[in-house]
């Protein structure tokens, strides 16, 4: 599994679960809406190790990486609103496992909230997923 193959994997998963507010993915231009919650998602690869021994095409190699999603909610919807939001995000990746082409498999362990903070006439809290692939090169 690629790198490209695991944020399409990602995003398709997230983009058919989340339906609540409008995305802003890392790759596409976006204009937030003015009065309504919107979410900002990124994903970030953190690295890969060899786990197990043997010849090339058969050695078992880990990626770790996290999704990280930034919510924004108006100040009138508040925090209530905005721990909704990351309850939503949280039920999509908690313990998500799936096989991926290639015989890799994809797992999401559980997810961690970020504090909800004011920012201007906004809270601002996040949703940190740390997720895992293993692959056979």
């Amino acid at each position: 599994m690629s790198f490209t193959d695991a944020r399409a994997a990602i995003e398709t998963l997230f983009s058919g679960a989340f339906t609540e507010t409008p995305i802003a993915w890392q790759d596409t231009a976006f204009v937030p809406p003015v009065e309504a919650p919107w979410v900002d998602f990124a994903i970030t690869f953190l690295g890969a190790v060899q786990i197990t021994m043997g010849p090339a095409g058969g050695q078992t190699w880990r990626t770790e990486g996290r999704v990280e999603v930034l919510l924004h909610s108006p100040q009138g919807i508040g925090i209530k609103g905005l721990s909704t939001l990351q309850d939503a995000v949280g039920d999509i990746f908690r313990g998500y496992s799936t096989a991926t082409p290639g015989g890799a498999w994809l797992l999401f362990l559980g997810p961690t909230p970020t504090p909800a903070r004011r920012a201007g006439g906004w809270y601002e809290g996040g949703v940190i997923c740390r997720f895992y692939y293993d692959e056979v090169r």
